[in-house]
């Protein structure tokens, strides 16, 4: 099953950090939450850390899944939080992924 065209806001991110014996469970997941104008959210995908060499956009049990190498997991988690707006985006006929960041102007200091 192709990954769908999305384009969705992230507003929050819970990060699991698991170990175990298994190989399966040494990933590190952020699923990436919406935040509904009722005030509850609700997952858009999954960042999944791992041993991968390359970077892929997968549909697992219905949901957005981007897998990176888990050098990436520094770059992602310091996107989540200090870039405004994010946005989880997919594209079905390239079957890839992204995290996109609003345009910034060049040169702001956010200190």
């Amino acid at each position: 099953m192709s990954i769908p065209t999305t384009n969705k806001p992230v507003h929050t991110y819970r990060v699991y950090m698991r170990t175990a014996a298994g190989a399966q469970h040494q990933e590190v997941q952020v699923i990436l939450y919406e935040k509904l104008s009722t005030g509850q959210v609700k997952s858009v995908g999954t960042l999944l850390f791992t041993d991968a060499e390359s970077p892929v956009a997968e549909l697992r049990n219905n949901a957005i899944t981007l897998v990176y190498p888990r050098a990436a997991y520094q770059d992602a988690i310091d996107l989540l939080r200090n870039e405004e707006p994010i946005t989880l985006r997919t594209h079905a006929q390239s079957e890839s992924g992204w995290l996109q960041s609003g345009l910034e102007t060049v040169g702001e200091d956010d200190t």
